[in-house]
């Protein structure tokens, strides 16, 4: 680990998938470390914007870029490799409740253009049954355009269905190579990321980007005609149906922090409904 005599530094890098609790762990880690919070969507990007981290192609530069202790960004796991990360974590929450709070996002922010929970679920995820799981997409291949509030047009054109993990081997080969925190508590990932001395303390936030479910305020206006909470619960499956297997294979495997009790339809009825999301 980082103490040992003659070891590289710990480099840490934090693959954010959205509505985790990330803004809040970034600045908690940032401060635990002592340094200033990167945060950034791709590396080196020919149309490189102001999310964009600009990767001097050689000399000192470079060098410092490379060895900066902390970057987390919505990004893939070969992106964050690729600046030298000695260490690559990332928290996977339920995967259903998390893709509602995704919508209750990009509605206020505009970018589901009056579209239902279930017609953005199918627009946004059309993916085949045994590939479906937008985190382990993002984790594999990099932000989709829903992904990201601030957009240019040229990412709007979608991609052609890509390779993300689903098999038991994909499953290991990716373990291997990163850290999966799976966890609904983000001061549990921040005592993992401590005890692993990858952090050198746990700074107390007192609250970690988490808002209490239901409230009126939180709920989205939705002027059309809402689909069955039945149907949305069925996409929501489907969406996440991969992701579930990989987090069966982290518990199986004992290799990753686990403290994740999946939620049981009952309770996403209720959360779509207190949210006003279906009828």
């Amino acid at each position: 680990m980082a103490g040992e005599v003659g070891s590289p530094p710990v480099t840490l890098g934090h693959l954010h998938i959205p509505k985790t609790a990330g803004t809040s762990l970034n600045a908690a880690i940032a401060e635990s470390l002592g340094v200033r919070e990167v945060y950034f969507h791709r590396v080196e990007d020919r149309n490189a914007d102001d999310v964009t981290l600009r990767l001097p192609s050689t000399g000192p530069a470079r060098e410092l870029v490379l060895c900066y202790p902390y970057f987390s960004g919505h990004m893939s796991l070969g992106q964050l490799q690729a600046l030298n990360r000695t260490h690559i974590f990332s928290i996977l929450t339920d995967p259903r409740k998390r893709l509602i709070k995704q919508f209750g996002w990009v509605s206020h922010a505009g970018l589901t253009h009056g579209s239902t929970i279930l017609e953005w679920l199918r627009a946004s995820f059309p993916c085949d049954p045994d590939f479906a799981s937008p985190a382990l997409h993002l984790i594999q291949n990099g932000p989709r355009p829903h992904d990201l509030l601030n957009r240019s047009s040229r990412r709007d054109r979608r991609r052609e269905q890509q390779w993300i993990p689903c098999r038991v081997e994909h499953f290991e080969r990716l373990a291997k190579s990163l850290i999966t925190i799976a966890t609904e508590s983000p001061q549990n990932a921040l005592d993992y990321l401590k005890d692993r001395e990858l952090i050198s303390s746990v700074v107390n936030v007192p609250h970690l980007n988490a808002r209490a479910e239901g409230l009126a305020e939180n709920s989205v206006p939705q002027e059309l005609d809402l689909p069955p909470v039945e149907a949305v619960i069925d996409q929501l499956s489907l969406c996440t149906s991969t992701e579930y297997q990989f987090l069966h294979y982290l518990e199986e495997s004992q290799q990753h922090y686990f403290d994740l009790q999946p939620a049981q339809d009952e309770s996403v009825a209720a959360l779509l409904l207190a949210r006003g999301l279906a009828r």
